[in-house]
């Protein structure tokens, strides 16, 4: 199963619970519309050109590098990171700071490889 679909399947039963809040944390990177507006209109619509143009184009970080895909907060106001993995995936330097940082100031952050494994996790850390 692909991660967006474990990540939704996750995002569907934990939305569900009472004893949390939860939202999805996008970032990466994108090229601003306008930039690419402005570009088209000066330019062509060939298909070549414009993948040539996407590699000219500035790309403009958003969101902080490494965040959980999933993040909230669980009754009682522990922070949750929630990183949703598939059976293969590692997590990256990046998110492995991450954890180690915002899990160092009392958030529980925890890798996820199906909707079962988070709901046990944080019941886990929830009773403990």
């Amino acid at each position: 199963m692909s991660e967006a679909r474990i990540q939704s399947a996750i995002m569907a039963r934990l939305g569900a619970r009472p004893d949390m809040r939860i939202y999805r944390q996008n970032s990466g990177k994108a090229i601003p519309v306008e930039s690419l507006r402005r570009a088209l209109r000066a330019e062509g619509f060939d298909a070549e050109w414009i993948a040539r143009l996407m590699l000219r184009l500035p790309w403009h970080a958003y969101g902080t590098p490494g965040c959980a895909d999933i993040t909230g907060v669980l009754l009682g106001g522990r922070r949750l990171e929630l990183e949703v993995k598939t059976d293969r995936g590692r997590l990256s330097t990046q998110q492995k700071t991450f954890h180690r940082i915002w899990g160092g100031m009392g958030a529980l952050c925890i890798v996820a490889r199906s909707p079962d494994e988070a709901e046990r996790l944080i019941d886990m850390a929830l009773e403990g």
